[in-house]
């Protein structure tokens, strides 16, 4: 079923850009022009590096999901790029310390089990509540995520739900607390008790002015409350405010132009590439592409030397405008 689904949510998207740099990028790849050398990483958890592509693809990953989530009341100022990106690099290296004590330990999830969890998900069903592999690919791409990368996600979830669920049902008590426990459980109490009469009790009891006013200063902290300030405010009903308001297109024009900086979101491109140390077999590769003989996807599955999105057939995701190096 896994199978099925990785097979329906892959192919062409409707936009794809094509890049074959020569010489400098032939040599170094894309981690070279992000983060100026192949070796650079973002943090080192035991050993294992988190890469900087890794960390940007997840970044812009979680804002386009704030994107998608707030629709048209998003605004780019409300999301600081620099905590957005340390929160998410944090949470990654929760992650990878996680996932390296679930792999010393033994964890595995199943393909069937990563395929029922996707096909269970509310965000995946069309119309008739059946999964959707069209809606699975378009909402993952929407997001900057391929179907590889989103079900090793859900591997990594359930592996540490697995974890988490181990933990919650397993339980022991020490001999020290069992005793205690049962002695909590046997334990008794004698009480004794006297009723008091109020009404009589009044009767009996003379307080003077002078013992009054010695009780008040001495307690009168005590009886203070809180200042209070009473309040007068004016609520203004935007729609009623609208209803007298008939702005021409000239002063909607003029205010649109006074702040449409406002309306503005950075501009992003998806590109795919295709790495090649020889400039000689990119030059021939894209001569084979211009002229419509390969698939852009297909051959950078086929003859791409970068690991890093090979397997994607060359998708580097979403990227911001002014994040790569000029020549790029």
């Amino acid at each position: 079923m896994l199978q099925s689904i990785r097979e329906k949510a892959t192919g062409p998207l409707a936009w794809i850009i094509v890049g074959i740099i020569s010489v400098p990028f032939a040599f170094f790849g894309i981690e070279a022009f992000q983060s100026g050398g192949g070796s650079d990483y973002a943090a080192k958890v035991n050993g294992e590096q988190i890469s900087r592509f890794e960390l940007d693809n997840r970044v812009e990953s979680r804002y386009a999901q704030f994107q998608q989530m707030l629709g048209e009341s998003f605004r780019p100022e409300m999301f600081d790029r620099a905590q957005l990106r340390q929160g998410t690099l944090e949470g990654m290296i929760e992650e990878e310390l996680l996932r390296q004590h679930l792999e010393e330990g033994g964890y595995r999830i199943a393909d069937a089990r990563v395929a029922e969890f996707i096909a269970s998900q509310e965000a995946f069903k069309g119309a008739d509540g059946q999964f959707s592999a069209e809606l699975y690919k378009d909402t993952l791409a929407r997001q900057g995520n391929s179907s590889s990368q989103y079900e090793q996600r859900v591997r990594e979830f359930l592996s540490a739900r697995q974890f988490d669920e181990a933990l919650r049902q397993s339980a022991f008590l020490t001999p020290a607390q069992l005793e205690a426990e049962w002695a909590w459980q046997k334990q008794t109490r004698e009480l004794r008790w006297r009723r008091y009469d109020q009404a009589a009790f009044a009767q009996s009891v003379a307080i003077s002015e002078d013992e009054i006013a010695a009780l008040y200063e001495e307690r009168k902290q005590a009886l203070q409350t809180p200042e209070r300030v009473r309040i007068n405010y004016l609520m203004l009903d935007p729609a009623s405010r609208a209803a007298g308001i008939s702005p021409s297109d000239e002063e909607i024009a003029a205010e649109y132009e006074g702040q449409k900086e406002r309306f503005r979101a950075p501009e992003t491109r998806r590109a795919r590439h295709i790495l090649l140390k020889k400039q000689g077999a990119a030059e021939d590769l894209r001569a084979r592409l211009v002229a419509g003989e390969v698939d852009v996807a297909a051959a950078a599955a086929a003859e791409s030397e970068d690991p890093g999105s090979k397997e994607q057939g060359g998708d580097l995701g979403i990227i911001d405008r002014g994040v790569m190096v000029p020549p790029f």
